[in-house]
């Protein structure tokens, strides 16, 4: 769901809520990057992580991963078949929310280096795991390049919710168990 689009009621999807607020930190979504400056970058991308495990959850069905690994599962399967994304690359992904998740102080090991940046420069890279030499290595991610991943994704997903009656019934499975968030009288006036 779209947050500009209107509601008859004050019930909103968990995702709405969240792409509303997300479009408050970072612009429109098809606003071009650097539109805004970024005030909390490691919160947008925490959001966006976020986004993802919900699509994910969408995409396949459960509105909750009861295995140890098996959300992480999920989410690499989801960003294969909707983003065509590698195995590095969903790897970094993943160990990006991870680091985000788990620890707000980025405890990944003393032998990773997080590098987040919001530089707009094409030529600099979007999204890597590097080798840095003596067993250190880095995960790079640029805050734009992943706001563009999760526009696409929400496309995507639409496109193929549409035309996939198997996602439709994987959708209302989820959304059964993720319900929504109900807007009180004092925080409306945000919408």
């Amino acid at each position: 769901m779209d947050p500009s689009d209107s509601q008859s009621d004050e019930r909103r999807p968990v995702l709405y809520l969240l792409r509303r607020d997300l479009r408050d930190q970072y612009g429109e979504e098809n606003d071009p990057a650097g539109t805004v400056k970024l005030k909390s970058p490691l919160l947008i991308c925490l959001g966006i992580m976020i986004g993802f495990e919900l699509l994910t959850k969408m995409y396949s069905g459960k509105g909750k991963f009861n295995e140890p690994g098996e959300g992480t599962k999920e989410v690499k399967i989801f960003m294969k078949d909707i983003l065509d994304l590698g195995g590095q690359e969903a790897s970094a992904l993943i160990n990006f929310r991870h680091s985000l998740v788990h620890s707000y102080g980025l405890d990944i090991g003393e032998n990773q280096i997080l590098t987040v940046d919001d530089e707009i420069t094409s030529a600099h890279r979007e999204m890597s795991t590097s080798n840095l030499g003596n067993g250190k290595q880095e995960i790079y991610i640029n805050i734009w390049h992943l706001k563009n991943l999760f526009v696409r994704a929400i496309s995507e997903y639409k496109t193929r919710l549409l035309a996939d009656q198997k996602l439709v019934i994987n959708f209302v499975s989820c959304l059964k168990n993720l319900g929504e968030i109900q807007i009180k009288e004092s925080v409306k006036s945000r919408l």
